[in-house]
């Protein structure tokens, strides 16, 4: 059944019925490590780049969010606390090969890039960052290079909070952005003392 569905995930053109398939194929394979080792089997994730950048940014944005809450989910928790600065990572708490997967098939600019598209669509920098961060621990390299548009960004949506406090949306976003270029620089820096 999974094989189906990504080979109508190669083949559709329609954004409805895409992001439905999308749909079938998370739930089959989040919180079913089966399910997420088939998908890997048949060449799920070289499936989802290949339809990335031909497909709506609302759609990319949930095969975003499905790498992220995918890569998330079978790694565990790496984030003992909401330190900015990193000092509670552990970086023995998520799967390596996972990872390492996804950044050898190019998830890191992907995703990066990806969050330079979705300006002004707070709902979607959400998910990016979210998969950003969870990525960070083989994608840091990639955070950083975008460190000044995260930066820029938490500072406009810091702004929107600024004029009007009942704006806690955008208080979130800057923060998850600022969290996630901490939690790079701090990966990048220990990966530098090694």
């Amino acid at each position: 059944m999974l094989l189906r569905l990504l080979d109508q995930l190669s083949e559709s053109s329609d954004r409805i019925e895409t992001k439905r398939t999308m749909f079938a194929v998370s739930a089959l394979c989040r919180q079913h490590p089966e399910g997420l080792s088939e998908f890997v089997a048949h060449r799920g994730f070289e499936t989802l780049k290949h339809i990335m950048w031909s497909t709506t940014l609302d759609v990319q944005a949930s095969i975003v969010r499905f790498i992220g809450d995918i890569a998330g989910e079978h790694s565990g928790d790496a984030y003992t606390s909401d330190d900015t600065h990193g000092d509670n990572y552990d970086d023995h708490t998520y799967n390596p090969k996972l990872l390492r997967s996804l950044a050898n098939n190019g998830w890191c600019n992907l995703v990066a890039l990806l969050f330079e598209k979705v300006d002004q669509r707070p709902s979607l920098q959400e998910d990016v960052l979210n998969t950003l961060l969870v990525l960070n621990p083989v994608c840091a390299p990639e955070t950083i290079k975008i460190r000044h548009h995260l930066t820029h960004t938490a500072k406009t949506l810091m702004g929107l909070y600024e004029a009007d406090r009942e704006n806690e949306y955008a208080k979130e976003i800057a923060n998850l952005a600022t969290r996630t270029v901490a939690e790079a620089e701090y990966i990048a820096n220990q990966t530098t003392l090694q």
